[in-house]
């Protein structure tokens, strides 16, 4: 079983993380990994590796909070992300959905919705001043339907 170890300083190494995992089984297999921030930062963390389930879930249970260098770790089962599931994959945005469209249905995807016709009479008969003032109306028209919708 394999346990996340979140929440890192910059400062932690794997020794550190040997020591808090001392009692909690040998041999145990530590990898530093992390992931892009949407503001350009590095999110670090650590994958651990157990011989057995029982001493993986007795270490979340003892060590999850626990402070190392003035933050507190966050400990709990590790789950792999499949490629399919993996935005972050290169090439995640050329690849077909396999579902149904959710906006299969969607306004934005109909022909473009038509004026009421007392609308386009004003438009046709007015002068330009009444022109602009039904404009306006016909603008503040669709707003309000934009809105309902």
């Amino acid at each position: 079983m394999e346990l996340y170890i979140g929440n890192l300083s910059d400062k932690v190494s794997i020794d550190d993380l040997h020591r808090l995992f001392r009692g909690f089984g040998r041999n145990l297999q530590f990898r530093f990994e992390f992931r892009i921030l949407d503001d350009g930062g590095k999110a670090r963390y650590a994958v651990v590796e157990f011989d057995s389930e029982r001493l993986a879930r007795k270490a979340i249970d003892k060590l999850r909070h626990t402070p190392l260098y003035g933050q507190p770790l966050i400990i709990h089962e590790y789950v792999h992300r499949s490629y399919n599931n993996e935005r972050r994959a290169v090439g995640w945005r050329n690849r077909q959905w396999p579902g149904n469209e959710r906006r299969s249905n969607d306004r934005r995807n109909h022909a473009a919705y038509q004026a009421p016709d007392a609308f386009e009479e004003i438009l046709q008969g007015a002068p330009r001043e009444e022109e602009t003032k039904a404009q306006n109306v016909l603008v503040q028209a669709y707003r309000d339907f934009a809105r309902k919708f």
